[in-house]
């Protein structure tokens, strides 16, 4: 599995260190398949991958808080090794806060991650700040099928037209006094 092209070009590897070039990954419980998958596109040594313009994920399902069709913003793909940003080092960093059945992959860059269950394989969205509790089934928008697919989904996010912001609000008025 590869990203899309047009996705492939914006990422980038955030500190690469082969002295610590150590799969860590597989001691999550990530399913071997999503393993596979990341294996292809994160060098081993990678401390995580980010993207040098913003990147989204078309979603099966369009998380409840997430604005626009495009779907979630990702920000960075999580290293296999057992540094910072890691899978290994964010899956302990989370524990008591996820339930045990899902490792992190990845995140938005605002608290919400991108998580494998590792019953059947899927991707979802964690809304950390979900007005249900971040530990509820209400937390969890599925994204994609696999690690492959969730892949597979990144599009480079639109551009913004600065013609059409300057058509918006001209002013605003606050009376908190009223």
């Amino acid at each position: 599995m590869t990203l899309p092209s047009a996705v492939a070009s914006l990422v980038f590897v955030r500190d690469s260190d082969e002295t610590n070039a150590v799969l860590f990954a597989d001691q999550t419980g990530l399913p071997a398949d999503a393993l596979d998958a990341l294996r292809a596109v994160v060098p081993l040594a990678a401390q995580s991958l980010g993207f040098t313009k913003e990147v989204c994920v078309k979603a099966i399902s369009l998380p409840p808080r997430v604005a626009g069709p495009n779907g979630p913003q990702i920000a960075s793909i999580f290293g296999l090794g057992n540094r910072e940003s890691s899978v290994f080092s964010e899956y302990n960093r989370m524990l008591g806060r996820l339930p045990k059945q899902v490792v992190p992959i990845a995140d938005d860059g605002l608290g919400n991650l991108f998580v494998v269950s590792k019953q059947n394989g899927q991707v979802y969205f964690w809304d950390h700040e979900c007005p249900d509790e971040e530990a509820s089934e209400a937390a969890f928008t599925l994204i994609a099928s696999s690690a492959d697919d969730f892949l597979s989904r990144f599009v480079p996010a639109p551009s913004i037209n600065s013609e059409e912001l300057k058509r918006g609000v001209r002013s605003v008025r606050l009376d908190f006094l009223n």
